[in-house]
């Protein structure tokens, strides 16, 4: 396990998403309304959308370009028109820090 600092907690809001890059890797953080705090790649599997410029729709994140839709958790597409899951990062949230597994 590689754990890198994405961000900090404070950075984050309840609801809301953040776009990091970490060794190469353009990712998406997000934290739901629970204070739940997932990684995902920030690229949309349809037309390459940043889901950093979406939003939070329960435990999914929605494409602002054409709406689809993935599970935090798990990354898999749960609504069209994508059809390929994006990767997911584990994540621990150490003290003050936003720490994510590449």
């Amino acid at each position: 396990m590689a754990l890198v600092r994405a961000c900090g907690v404070d950075d984050l809001r309840a609801g809301g998403l953040k776009q990091v890059q970490l060794q190469n890797r353009t990712m998406c953080i997000a934290c739901t309304d629970a204070g739940e705090v997932y990684a995902i790649s920030d690229v949309c599997t349809h037309e390459q959308g940043s889901l950093s410029e979406g939003r939070i729709i329960g435990s999914d994140v929605e494409c602002s370009v054409h709406g689809s839709r993935f599970d935090l958790a798990s990354g898999a597409v749960t609504s069209l028109p994508a059809e390929e899951n994006v990767e997911t990062f584990s994540v621990v949230v150490r003290g003050d820090d936003v720490l994510v597994d590449i």
